[in-house]
């Protein structure tokens, strides 16, 4: 179950389950390590309201890395418990905004440039054409006369 995690998070992410369980808390590991393609869906996902847990962008997940696990239990509530006891034994706790998420300590999002397509807002979504139309990687599409489904079909524009 947690192979894919980096060594030194396996064993602490099986004693929080083993513990969890003992009390009679039903866990259940959601999510160990994402492929980039699962960490953009989420966060598409989140950045569009359609979840209620919070996600990286792409290539900035400790996820992606494997020095993070999600873990959900019942009842909910007792997921505070186990962040507690996880912040305890020196991990990170995603908190009340991310309780399923546990972490391990020392993950640094390496420096990613983003596609052209993350600046221009596939992911974001702005609300206006001219929050795309006014970041440099759209003006040297533009400038290339490049097609774009994705403006094109959000907001008229490169078709």
């Amino acid at each position: 179950m947690f192979e894919d995690l980096i060594a030194d998070l396996r064993e602490p992410a099986a004693d929080l389950l083993q513990a969890a369980g003992e009390a009679r808390l039903a866990p259940r590991i959601t999510s160990t390590r994402r492929s980039r393609a699962a960490q953009e869906r989420l966060y598409r996902r989140w950045k569009s309201g359609l979840s209620p847990f919070p996600a990286a962008p792409p290539g900035l997940s400790a996820h992606e890395y494997g020095y993070a696990f999600d873990m959900v239990l019942s009842p909910w509530e007792a997921l505070a418990d186990a962040g507690y006891t996880w912040q305890q034994w020196g991990g990170i706790w995603g908190g009340e905004k991310d309780p399923v998420h546990f972490e391990y300590p020392g993950f640094v999002a390496p420096s990613v440039d983003p596609p052209w397509w993350f600046e221009v807002g596939t992911l974001a979504l702005p609300t206006k054409a001219v929050d795309i139309l006014d970041t440099p990687a759209a003006k040297d599409i533009i400038a290339k006369g490049i097609y774009s489904p994705t403006l094109c079909k959000l907001f008229g524009i490169l078709c």
